[in-house]
This record gives C-alpha cells, structure tokens and sequence, in this order.
C-alpha cells in the first residue's frame, strides 16, 4: 500500500511537471497519453515474449521427451540382454544410459518449472496489459470530454454576449 501511494506521489509530480512545461489542457492530455501508450507498448512486449517463453519451454518438454527419453526407455525394455550375453560393454552403455535418462529428467523438470513460472508471469502481465489499456482507454474518453467540454463553454460564452450594436 505503501509502495502505490509512493507510485502515486510520483505520478503526480509527473503530472505536474508536465503541466508546467505544456501551455494547455490538451498539451497535458496529449503528454500523458503518449507517456500511457509507451507503457501499454512496453507490457505488450513484455507480455508476448513471456508466452513465447512459455511455449517454448513446453514445445522443449514434449520433444526432449517423446524423442528422446521415451525412444531410448523403449529400446531399453524392448530388447533384453540375457545376463550370460552382457559383458563390460553393454554395462558401460546402460550406466551412460541411466545418466542420460537421470539427466534428463532433472533438465526436464527444470525446463517445466520454468515454463510454468512463465505462464503465471505472462497471464499477469496479460491483466495488467488489460487494465492499462482500459485506464488509457479511459483517459483518451475523459481527455476528450474535457476538450468538447471546453469547446461547449466557449459557444455558450460567444452566443451569451451579444455583439456590439451600433445605433
């Protein structure tokens, strides 16, 4: 809570500080609206590259394991050596096997984990992607009203007054 009211603080400032170097309501509107579309541009980056970390991670989990973990436990358990028939050889390649398979299934889990953590970082990145553009949707709406607003005021204020007449 703290740390929002600190944003907040700082926003402000921001605000005034753009008030100060713009001359009018729209100068200020049009500041913070290019400053809104920067930060929407930078979440969408932010956001798409973490779903296609993501995806990668799982498209990295189903190759790593359908091709190559599963083909190398099938050949395993599809051809047996008779115990007479083993020999120093065959031991060697099924120690090298057993560490590879260890291997990759520590790599695997790893690469899930992370995919995982991706996913739960790019979906929130995802909301805070939607809640700014609606805020700056919202901004744009309001920025608008108050120009019409402006506008409004003046007809009213030129039709109010009439002209000097001359008799």
């Amino acid at each position: 809570m703290a740390e929002s009211k600190k944003r907040m603080g700082e926003r402000l400032l921001d605000l005034e500080d753009a008030a100060a170097s713009a001359k009018s309501p729209q100068q200020v509107a049009a500041v913070v609206l290019k400053r809104d579309r920067s930060r929407i541009r930078r979440l969408a980056a932010m956001s798409i590259l973490l779903w296609l970390i993501a995806v990668t991670g799982i498209g990295v989990i189903a190759y790593g394991y359908f091709e190559i973990y599963m083909p190398r436990v099938t050949g395993i358990l599809t051809q047996p050596v008779a115990p007479e028939d083993r020999n120093l050889e065959y031991e060697e390649y099924l120690r090298g096997t057993e560490e590879g398979l260890l291997f990759l299934q520590r790599t695997g889990w790893i690469v899930a984990l992370g995919s995982l953590a991706a996913v739960a970082v790019a979906a929130i990145a995802t909301v805070a992607l939607i809640t700014a553009a609606r805020r700056v949707t919202l901004r744009q709406v309001e920025a608008s009203l108050a120009e019409i607003s402006e506008q409004l005021q003046s007809l009213r204020q030129s039709t109010a007054t009439p002209p000097n007449s001359e008799k």
